[in-house]
C-alpha cells in the first residue's frame, strides 16, 4: 500500500491484541508515514475489528485487506479512484 502513487489515504490497522512483533513493525512504519493508524484491542472476530475501523475511519471509501494481502501493482488506487469519481459523474 505505501509503495501507491495515490498518497491520500489512510491506513488503519486494527489489531486484536497479537503476541507476534505487529506492533513493533507497525511503529516503525509509523516513524515515516503519518497516515498509519494502530488499534491494537481485543475484539470478537474479523468483523468486530472491520466495524471498528468503519467507526474509527474519516474516509469517505474503505478498503479492506488482510494481513497478507497486496495490491496488484502502484497504481491500482489511483486506477480504482479514477473509475469511481468517472461513475459518480454519470
Amino acid at each position: 500500500v505505501l509503495q501507491q502513487t495515490f498518497s491520500d489515504y489512510e491506513i488503519l490497522i486494527m489489531d486484536g491484541l497479537s503476541t507476534d512483533r505487529t506492533k513493533i513493525i507497525v511503529k516503525q512504519y509509523q516513524s515515516t508515514n503519518k497516515n498509519i493508524h494502530f488499534y491494537s484491542e481485543e475484539d470478537k472476530g474479523i468483523y468486530d475489528a472491520m466495524n471498528k475501523g468503519i467507526n474509527t475511519s474519516n474516509a469517505s471509501w474503505l478498503y479492506f485487506m488482510g494481513s497478507d494481502d497486496y495490491l496488484f501493482d502502484a497504481d491500482v488506487l489511483k486506477k480504482y479512484i479514477t473509475m469511481s469519481m468517472k461513475e459518480c459523474m454519470k
